[in-house]
């Protein structure tokens, strides 16, 4: 093999190494700043389930109902996601899609009374649909590690005060 031929090959592979590199390195940047976008710009709320209290991102936009908790990787014990519903959006959906891991799935109507339950929604669920029934206006949803309903006693008909804290 000429030399000439030698050094094209060399600088055909480096060149292929430089641009590897630089998707690797953005696709890690988009990723983080997807991650960190997940949790900045969410207003907060809390609320006791059982004796536990927990503290909740708030959605308020289409694009944060949409995505929901599908770009986090995992919740703490004590941490969830809060959907307010108004009452045209009835029966209210939620879908798996995205998700990483099982959730328990709160319906709470206009008082905070709990009217539907879905526990431990796994992933591999998406594309279903779990809505409140036909019939009962939602007006808040939440979404909370799976196991958090049974560990804290939650059940229909009890009542959850949510509030806004930021």
């Amino acid at each position: 093999m000429s030399s000439g031929l030698h050094k094209i090959i060399w600088i055909v592979v480096a060149v292929g190494i430089i641009f590897g590199g630089v998707a690797f390195v953005r696709s890690t940047q988009d990723s983080h700043n997807q991650r960190r976008a997940t949790k900045a710009g969410y207003s907060r709320a809390e609320a006791m389930l059982g004796e536990d209290r927990f503290v909740f991102r708030v959605t308020e936009t289409p694009e944060q109902k949409q995505l929901g908790l599908g770009a986090t990787t995992k919740l703490g014990a004590q941490e969830g996601m809060l959907f307010p519903v108004e009452p045209h959006e009835n029966p209210y959906g939620m879908w798996m899609k995205g998700m990483r891991f099982p959730i328990d799935i709160v319906w709470l109507d206009g008082a905070g009374v709990v009217i539907h339950i879905a526990e431990e929604v796994q992933p591999a669920t998406y594309p279903e649909v779990f809505a409140n029934p036909g019939g009962t206006v939602a007006r808040t949803v939440l979404e909370v590690p799976s196991g958090t309903l049974r560990r804290t006693g939650v059940k229909l008909g009890d009542t959850i005060h949510v509030q806004k804290i930021r």
